[in-house]
């Protein structure tokens, strides 16, 4: 049997961990969720996971954005999928700039975000 691709989800709002967690288990995968960015942070230096999906803004002294910043210093290839209920700013234009970071405006289409879990998964990882 293969081994099941790990997804850490990052958001504050408990509806939107629960609905991704129940998804992508459905489909197979192995989750992990974080309620904000610090805690994201500990976890992802703590295991390794195949992909983030992360909101951009959180409560907190970092967001969505940084934490990737942050954890790429360690880990250049780290695949990512940010999710957002607001319109995109210039920060979020910078970090779409990556090929490894895909972007979802809130309220998003389960079904797409599914296919592109799927689409990241399958992307090789960038040369360090």
């Amino acid at each position: 049997m293969a081994e099941k691709h790990k997804i850490l989800i990052v958001d504050d709002e408990p509806g939107i961990r629960g609905l991704l967690a129940y998804e992508l288990k459905y489909l197979g995968y192995e989750t992990a969720i974080a309620e904000d960015a610090e805690q994201a942070l500990v976890l992802l230096r703590g295991s390794t996971f195949d992909l983030v999906i992360t909101d951009i803004r959180m409560p907190g002294a970092i967001d969505g954005i940084d934490l990737i910043e942050i954890y790429r210093k360690e880990h250049p290839s780290q695949k990512v999928i940010f999710i957002t209920g607001y319109a995109i700013e210039e920060k979020l234009n910078q970090a779409l700039q990556n090929p490894l970071n895909r972007c979802f405006k809130k309220p998003f289409d389960l079904h797409e975000l599914s296919r592109s879990v799927a689409q990241c998964l399958e992307m090789r990882p960038l040369e360090t």
